[in-house]
């Protein structure tokens, strides 16, 4: 219930896909309440799907568990290794995450998060890359209209 709104907004804007990226839309959408914006942490709404997925680190998905209304099978996470490495990033496996869930390449990426940067976004367009995908990019979420 808590997307519907949003993705009928999404609809209108040829979006199959959602990356919400700041703490307090993820917070809205799903009651995940541990902002660990240092780092790469998302919710991931599809159009044709009633509940978001959370994609995040390893050791959050505890935490998700316990202030989150999504079941266990909508948490997902990324290994612990990506955390503070120079030589990856966290934004990889995020990449593939989101390429196995999201049934198109019209995906939309909130933008403003602090740890989305061209690294981020080389990353998201590597694993895409057999989808092309048609990234929104700039598109500012906003839930409280």
């Amino acid at each position: 219930m808590r997307t519907a709104r949003l993705r009928q907004r999404m609809a209108k804007r040829g979006i199959d896909a959602l990356l919400v990226l700041s703490d307090s839309n993820m917070n809205n959408l799903t009651g995940y309440e541990a902002f660990s914006d240092y780092v790469p942490q998302l919710a991931l709404v599809c159009q044709d799907e009633e509940d978001p997925w959370l994609i995040l680190r390893e050791q959050d998905i505890q935490c998700a568990t316990a202030t989150s209304y999504l079941a266990q099978s909508r948490l997902v996470s990324y290994p612990e290794k990506y955390i503070g490495s120079n030589e990856r990033t966290a934004w990889e496996p995020i990449g593939n995450m989101v390429r196995e869930r999201a049934k198109s390449s019209h995906i939309g990426i909130e933008l403003g998060a602090r740890l989305f940067g061209v690294k981020g976004h080389a990353a998201l367009a590597k694993a895409w890359t057999c989808r092309r995908p048609s990234m929104q990019m700039g598109w500012f979420l906003n839930l409280s209209r």
